[in-house]
């Protein structure tokens, strides 16, 4: 069964290395400077339950790649660091933690931890393509609005993408998801497809339904569960909000599991993206007030 990785990354502002950064201040316009922390995560799958075969391909490499912790780390500016992962069996569930620490390079200044590039990973085994962002790339390698990396830093980010040849990314698969176009849906939930076809969906199914036009003329959609199918090429769904609905499509959606080809990885551009809190500020969620009489 394959794991879920999900990196922990970690950064605090106001950090140079070999120096003492002094807040900045500018009473004029009430601004006081304090240092930050921003918390953030990056995830990736490996194909396997290989726990030994997984932590030697994150910490310390294989087939000829550097460990993927080391080499993320070494697109990090300093003040920045790798400082841990979660391992997801299956993807979901309770999630074992690792920790780890590879701080950023010393000679990289940092810019805000939302400044990333958006990244670009196909498959070796299908025409698939995952995209992701690539968080707090250096003050440097982003100048006049646009991703503009020198030589050391292009060197990282090609080892980078020779570390995650050893892993893979979650996708739709081409071949097992289904595409049906619809004639109607009746306000009992009973779908018609426009094709007279076998209904290529089983009860239980999840199927997505999308771009069917209300009588007053607005899209309605959503995920419903199929509760039977057939007969015909008719098919009913569970929950159904009781309007009559024409056209659209349903989908049921099939994911799995590919291998990422270094080759195919490319940067696309410089991109701005949400961080989140530092994980040690967190100790899970607040209980909802009871009354007690």
């Amino acid at each position: 069964m394959a794991i879920k990785v999900v990196i922990l990354f970690q950064q605090t502002s106001l950090q140079e290395a070999g120096a003492i950064v002094t807040p900045p201040l500018a009473p004029q316009i009430g601004y006081a400077g304090r240092v930050h922390l921003g918390g953030w995560t990056e995830s990736v799958y490996w194909g396997t339950d290989d726990i030994k075969a997984l932590t030697q391909a994150l910490f310390t490499g294989a087939n000829g790649a550097l460990g993927l912790l080391p080499a993320r780390a070494q697109m990090l500016a300093f003040g920045a660091s790798v400082i841990g992962v979660r391992l997801y069996q299956g993807g979901a569930g309770k999630g074992q933690s690792l920790a780890a620490s590879y701080p950023g390079l010393a000679i990289a200044d940092e810019d805000i931890p939302q400044m990333a590039i958006l990244v670009k990973c196909g498959s070796t085994t299908a025409a698939v393509t995952r995209r992701f962002t690539v968080r707090a790339i250096p003050d440097q390698q982003v100048r006049l609005a646009e991703f503009q990396p020198n030589q050391i830093f292009t060197n990282s980010v090609t080892a980078f993408f020779t570390a995650l040849g050893n892993f893979a990314f979650r996708a739709i698969d081409p071949v097992a998801s289904v595409r049906q176009p619809l004639f109607n849906i009746d306000a009992t939930g009973v779908a018609t497809l426009k094709n007279n076809v076998p209904v290529p969906f089983l009860a239980q199914d999840v199927v997505t339904i999308s771009k069917t036009i209300t009588p007053t003329g607005t899209f309605f959609g959503g995920q419903f569960v199929v509760m039977q199918s057939g007969p015909g090429n008719t098919f009913k769904l569970k929950d159904w909000p009781a309007q009559a609905v024409t056209g659209g499509i349903a989908i049921k959606r099939a994911y799995n599991i590919y291998p990422i080809s270094p080759g195919s990885c490319a940067v696309t551009r410089a991109v701005v993206r949400k961080v989140g809190r530092p994980f040690e500020q967190y100790r899970g969620r607040r209980s909802k007030r009871r009354k007690t009489a």
